[in-house]
This record gives structure tokens, sequence and C-alpha cells, in this order.
């Protein structure tokens, strides 16, 4: 199963979830005085929600604030990209290509981990994202 990615970036390393929303459907409702029901009007889909999370991981030899502020570092390129104007292809855990996807966030979920290996400090970061596809 592939890692999901937006505009071709890989979002997280591992242990990635994914729920990909129905498309919002547009009916509005009308109630008309002295009638019985209502009168709905079908005007089509909306956008569509996708969350996904995930655990992105550094391993540095230097120190374990180094391994701390590389982990920042990794989110910097996912975080660009929620800006309000780019416009990218979302490709979720089972392949299948989103076009005209905005992100809307991605964060931190708690704390880094932090553990001592062989050779240095590896740390583990568990981030989400939420976007929407706005042409389902």
């Amino acid at each position: 199963m592939p890692a999901p990615t937006f505009d071709g970036n890989t979002l997280f390393d591992f242990g990635w979830t994914e729920v990909v929303g129905n498309p919002q459907v547009r009916v509005p409702i009308e109630m008309i005085p002295g009638a019985n029901g209502g009168y709905a009007q079908m005007n089509g889909y909306g956008p569509r929600m996708i969350m996904c999370a995930g655990m992105i991981s550094v391993e540095s030899a230097v120190s374990q604030n180094a391994a701390l502020a590389d982990v920042k570092d990794v989110t910097v390129i996912p975080r660009a990209y929620v800006d309000g104007e780019t416009m990218a292809t979302y490709t979720s855990v089972d392949g299948v290509s989103y076009t005209n996807c905005v992100m809307q966030s991605y964060e931190q979920v708690g704390q880094p981990q932090t553990e001592r290996t062989a050779t240095g400090w590896k740390v583990y970061l568990r981030c989400r994202a939420i976007i929407v596809h706005l042409t389902p």
C-alpha cells in the first residue's frame, strides 16, 4: 500500500490512516405553507473531505535536539501547501488520484517521541492532514 501524496510529495513515512468522505449533496429543502411534505431542489454535489494521518521519522547522529529540529523541517513541505492558493492532486493509500484538491491543514498531533539508536537519535512525529477535494 503506497503512502498518501499531495502534489507528488509523500505526506507520511509509515502508519498512515485515511478516511475519504462522500461528496456533499446539495439539496436545499423548502417547506410550503399549507402543503404536506417539502420541495427539494437537486443541485448536484459539493466537495468531499479527505482526512489522513501518519508518522514521519528522522534519524540524527548529532544529538536529540538536532533530531527534533530535523523532524520539524520535514513538515515544511506539506505545510507550505496550506496557503489557500495551491490546487494539486492527492493520491490516496489505495492509489486513487483525486484532482483539484486543496490542503486545508497539516499539523502535528501530540508530542514527538524520541529513542536512542546505535548511531544517534530517532524521532517520530504523528501528523494529520485535511484535504478538500473540490470536484468530486
